[in-house]
């Protein structure tokens, strides 16, 4: 049986956004299109926060699979998700949905997050919560590299030093953190029969030109300083005699960042003819794709976490060289597909003022990521050094690209990277099944910062509402025209119709009764909720309320 899951969707993290398009978006929509094709599954639920999203994510699944049944929850309908006993969150942030499980039975189902990025706030603040938040040994957070699950172990034990500073030892339990990469649908790389020399032709590349490519947001400071690249291509280029193109295949989300790649390219890498090609656009993607020869990233940030574009690449068939750095370091083995430039960056207790400037507001993010990039260094050097290599031997170039291909069709491609998560669900849920069984049932408290107001201020009216009170009746005017008047009713959903509270009132006419016998007249989905309609009968001088053998 393949192991399904119920999906918390949002579009904006399922589609890339036309203007502003983003790694993690690219690979939350090519996971939602994997998992469709290659789950094994014919049944598929979302859960949304929204309505609108629910339509959202039914004709998502309808596009690629018309035949296969569709549904989206909400966070007040959880049945879908028990009845899948996952629910998989394309992000880390667990705690919410901990909480909210938490009312209905810890262990009535799992819980499975995947990381991005690892350097916002929010998202540190995400794992830190981890511990403190009610995940459990049946809760799972995917990391999609080694490097990635370091900072996230690194951000628990800070916190658990933490928490035994301050409350002692303490036993605290913790979600697994798994590595599965992301994935790439391989077949899409493939370029048909004579589109490579069309496409070179679209770039003015010669038969004997390299052209070398980048893929990724044009951003200095959130992906890669581009003048380590400029520099290394400018002497790889010197060195091999060769003409050489660069493809800049992406978007820049601001002027200032434009300027960097003009005037970088311009006055490091003179000799090199450098392009910007809107990556935003499929055609332009697809061309610079087919015309490529190597791929270069060469990423200093610690907004990147795994890097989909050099799987991307060798899924196209293309050498890389790329920067030893996070992901990057799992998804190319050196000398292999190509080739890791090393990275040096300054020791741990250097950087402390980098992190209070961000916390204080000093520095907003992109600002803190440019200060901790800008001391980030990428071996010029030994990157010009590989270029050149794989500039001036065709061979290399053709052997690296088939063995990445061969790697993504053994790890990446997606109809391999799901069944690493369904086999992960399939894990969690027998590790949910052995739970104690008070995990299983609902719990009073799901919350505490989050309290029932009729409980934390109990102590403001003179008494609470008991099953045993008597109600009277007082004046048993018409409710429809009662419940009309501006601010009789504020909140008028939260009662029930008027047709079902008209039996109660009903009942009061032949004389007093208790408040469990009214609530009982109530229709079952408000007989839980049923002392709120007595207490409103009362506000509304429809009813006197008074203690057993009391009198108002």
């Amino acid at each position: 049986m393949n192991a399904n899951a119920a999906i918390d969707f949002t579009a904006e993290a399922f589609a890339l956004h036309a203007q502003s398009p983003m790694g993690r978006q690219a690979a939350g929509e090519g996971f939602l299109n994997g998992f469709i094709r290659h789950s094994g599954v014919s049944r598929f639920v979302g859960h949304a926060e929204a309505e609108a999203e629910s339509t959202v994510f039914i004709d998502r699944i309808h596009e690629v699979d018309p035949a296969a049944e569709a549904i989206c929850g909400s966070p007040r309908r959880l049945e879908a998700v028990e009845a899948e006993g996952l629910l998989f969150c394309y992000h880390p942030i667990l705690a919410e949905h901990a909480w909210r499980r938490r009312a209905r039975g810890a262990a009535r189902y799992s819980l499975c997050g995947l990381t991005h990025t690892m350097s916002s706030h929010r998202v540190i603040t995400a794992a830190t919560d981890l511990l403190t938040a009610p995940i459990h040994p049946w809760d799972a957070l995917i990391c999609p590299s080694r490097a990635v699950r370091g900072v996230v172990e690194a951000l628990l034990e800070r916190q658990r030093d933490y928490l035994k500073e301050r409350f002692g030892p303490i036993a605290v339990e913790a979600p697994q953190l798994p590595v599965i990469p992301l994935g790439v649908d391989g077949a899409a790389f493939e370029a048909a029969p004579g589109f490579r020399e069309a496409a070179r032709a679209r770039f003015q590349a010669g038969p004997e030109d390299v052209v070398v490519l980048y893929v990724g947001r044009l951003s200095a400071h959130a992906k890669a300083n581009p003048l380590p690249m400029f520099m290394a291509l400018e002497r790889a280029a010197k060195a091999s005699g060769k003409r050489v193109h660069l493809l800049l295949v992406g978007w820049f989300a601001a002027a200032p960042q434009a300027q960097i790649y003009q005037q970088g390219a311009a006055r490091l890498a003179p000799s090199i003819t450098t392009r910007i090609v809107d990556g935003r656009l499929a055609e332009g993607r697809a061309n610079a794709w087919a015309a490529a020869d190597i791929f270069l990233q060469l990423a200093d940030s610690v907004q990147e976490s795994f890097g989909l574009a050099p799987v991307e690449a060798m899924a196209a068939g293309l050498p890389l060289v790329v920067s030893d750095w996070d992901g990057f370091r799992d998804t190319v083995e050196d000398g292999v597909q190509g080739f890791r430039v090393p990275t040096l960056q300054p020791r741990a207790g250097e950087g402390g003022d980098l992190a209070l400037n961000y916390d204080l507001g000093l520095y907003d993010y992109d600002q803190f990521l440019a200060a901790a990039s800008m001391f980030t260094a990428v071996d010029v050097a030994a990157a010009a050094d590989a270029l050149a290599r794989l500039i001036d031997d065709p061979g290399l170039r053709r052997r690296m690209g088939e063995a990445g291909r061969a790697r993504v069709r053994q790890l990446y491609d997606w109809r391999v990277v799901i069944k690493a998560y369904q086999a992960l669900w399939e894990e969690l849920a027998d590790r949910r099944a052995a739970a104690m069984a008070e995990l299983h049932r609902p719990h009073p408290a799901w919350r505490p910062d989050r309290p029932d107001p009729f409980d934390v201020f109990a102590g403001f009216p003179t008494r609470a509402l008991a099953g045993t009170d008597l109600v009277r009746p007082a004046r048993l005017s018409d409710l429809a025209e009662r419940r009309a008047i501006p601010g009789a009713a504020m909140m008028g959903s939260l009662l029930p119709i008027n047709a079902e509270i008209e039996p109660l009132l009903a009942r009061l006419a032949q004389g007093p009764a208790t408040v469990a016998e009214l609530v009982g007249l109530l229709p079952e989905p408000h007989r839980a909720s049923g002392g709120r309609v007595i207490a409103w009968l009362a506000k509304m001088d429809f009813a006197a309320v008074a203690p057993e053998g009391g009198a108002r």
